[in-house]
């Protein structure tokens, strides 16, 4: 059993963390950023402009204002800007948020898109689904799987294909007479305005664990360094992965028992909080010891910190997978806070 949850743990953090092939890890900052140099691994990109050239064999993170994916190759692209331009460019799946996104009509989707954005333009060709929240979609492109939006305008174009389409229906549709429709369906905005609220929900979630990320590392900074490794050890985070278990079935039950007797009550209400405070540092003790060695070239804490926390964020809303990492994530935290705990007891006692 041991070994079945040893090895899901290290598949888990593989796959969220960086490409299962990768060779490297690339991080990139600066006002002006050309990606013309391919890249076996993940790549951070940011800055205020960001424009790529080159194949990205992995996955591919980028934070500017104007984002550009030209005449190159990506396997898994999430991107957060002002402007997004895919041109002439081909990946797998695609995550972007930003004022205006176009998929100009040289470029191919292989499977996924989601975007959240103001203005969409999608002109090339999408082989499986599209989810998408905005205020205007203009399409002129080829569609194979679904186009799931909500929209306030939805502009139709004469060279569109689109095997189903579903939207809301306050939406405000121009179709094109000479544009290919197989499958039409509506959904009524009070019953099914998932799309959006999991965009939102998504975008709330990762901002504010950044944020609060930043004001723990300030605050707890020097207490969580005994964290910091050179490498990851996955011995270690299977023992805290038990180490968790153990603390999340076993402390609720002996606060229970306390609470039975009259002078013990106090002491189970400290308990119940310390059980609190536990749970809710156990994302930042996860991602503050996965970062240290996985981002060497960043030289910041904080940012390695941040970039993980965003990343784990946004792969815990994906179905199945989803869940999964956030259990191996809370107890694991939970297990890692214990031996922080235990290293400054002994620490204590060899001071005394």
């Amino acid at each position: 059993m041991k070994k079945i949850i040893g090895y899901l743990l290290i598949i888990i953090v593989s796959i969220t963390i960086t490409n299962v092939n990768a060779k490297t890890s690339l991080f990139e900052s600066g006002t002006e950023i050309n990606l013309n140099e391919e890249v076996e691994g993940t790549q951070f990109s940011l800055g205020e402009t960001i424009k790529q050239t080159s194949n990205i064999n992995g996955i591919s993170f980028k934070l500017g204002n104007n984002i550009e994916e030209d005449a190159s190759k990506t396997e898994y692209t999430f991107a957060l800007g002002n402007k997004i331009t895919i041109k002439s460019s081909e990946t797998k799946d695609a995550f972007l948020i930003a004022e205006e996104v176009i998929i100009d009509e040289n470029s191919t989707i292989d499977r996924d898109l989601y975007i959240l954005a103001k203005n969409v333009t999608i002109n090339g060709v999408v082989k499986r689904n599209i989810k998408v929240a905005a205020n205007t979609v203009n399409i002129n492109g080829t569609i194979y799987g679904e186009l799931k939006l909500s929209a306030n305008t939805l502009n139709i174009n004469e060279n569109a294909k689109i095997t189903k389409l579903t939207y809301n229906d306050t939406i405000v549709k121009n179709a094109n007479n000479n544009s290919v429709i197989t499958t039409e369906e509506t959904y009524h905005v009070d019953d099914n305005n998932s799309i959006s609220n999991t965009f939102t929900n998504i975008l709330k979630t990762v901002v504010t664990n950044i944020l609060t990320t930043i004001v723990l590392i300030l605050l707890l900074g020097k207490l969580i360094k005994p964290l910091k490794r050179d490498n990851i050890d996955y011995k270690e985070l299977l023992k805290s992965f038990g180490k968790g278990f153990a603390f999340l079935v076993l402390v609720p039950v002996i606060g229970i028992l306390l609470l039975v007797g009259n002078l013990t009550a106090n002491i189970a209400i400290i308990f119940g909080i310390a059980y609190v405070l536990v749970i809710a540092l156990s994302s930042l003790a996860f991602n503050y010891y996965l970062a240290i060695p996985l981002l060497k070239n960043i030289k910041n804490d904080i940012v390695k910190v941040m970039i993980v926390s965003a990343i784990l964020d946004v792969l815990s809303f994906i179905p199945v997978v989803g869940p999964i990492i956030a259990i191996i994530r809370l107890l694991t935290g939970i297990g890692l806070i214990y031996t922080l705990i235990k290293e400054y007891t002994l620490d204590s006692k060899n001071e005394a």
